[in-house]
């Protein structure tokens, strides 16, 4: 009889990592179902809920509030969101600044009379009457003509773009030191604690 006895220890703890095993798929695909997020919305791995870009609303970001399209939009260089469409909206810049964000500054006229720095490109934009020579950036150099560098891949991971972070901005490193850019939907922020995109008001960025 005390023979039988490891033998039945055995099957009962299969038994039991069985129906452990079964609970705990069966709680992921649950959590799994409630963060169906619409809209460019963000599920939350911790609570199990979306979390909504600027101007939708709702459990799944499915309710469209036109108004709330500017909500924790933040422009660059004293430019100002403005709603343009019932479900757009965009940074209106200051003259000599251009991009999503307004984040570029006039470096010239015509790219011909410029050498933008560090491989970046040049390109012309025409508000109204005038016309404006920019510098587009790779990823971790800022600066009119893109002359400073602020970040670099020395590690695998992802990290915070410390000049576009109220923009959503991250980047990541992979294992040859490549650098690639991560976006967070309008209005939200990258949250390395949480290693995904957040409400704007749990991420402080750098004021710079």
């Amino acid at each position: 009889m005390l023979s039988s006895l490891p033998l039945l220890f055995i099957i009962s703890n299969l038994f039991i990592n069985f129906i452990v095993g079964q609970n705990v798929n069966n709680s992921r695909s649950i959590i799994s179902k409630a963060c169906e997020c619409y809209n460019q919305g963000i599920c939350d791995p911790y609570t199990g809920s979306c979390i909504c870009p600027s101007g939708y609303l709702g459990r799944q970001c499915e309710q469209l509030e036109s108004t709330t399209l500017c909500n924790n939009v933040v422009c660059k260089n004293s430019g100002a969101c403005n709603i343009i469409s019932p479900t757009d909206s965009t940074c209106w810049c200051l003259l000599g600044f251009h991009g999503e964000y307004c984040e570029r500054q006039r470096a010239a006229s015509r790219c011909n009379e410029i050498q933008c720095q560090n491989g970046a490109m040049c390109y012309e934009h025409s508000p109204a009457m005038s016309v404006f020579a920019y510098c587009l950036c790779p990823p971790g150099f800022t600066g009119r003509f893109c002359e400073t560098e602020y970040f670099r891949c020395s590690q695998v991971g992802t990290f915070v773009d410390q000049y576009q972070c109220a923009q959503g901005s991250y980047f990541l490193c992979d294992y040859t030191n490549r650098l690639i850019v991560g976006t967070c939907p309008k209005g939200l922020r990258f949250n390395l604690n949480k290693m995904s995109c957040d409400h704007a008001s749990s991420v402080t960025c750098p004021n710079i």
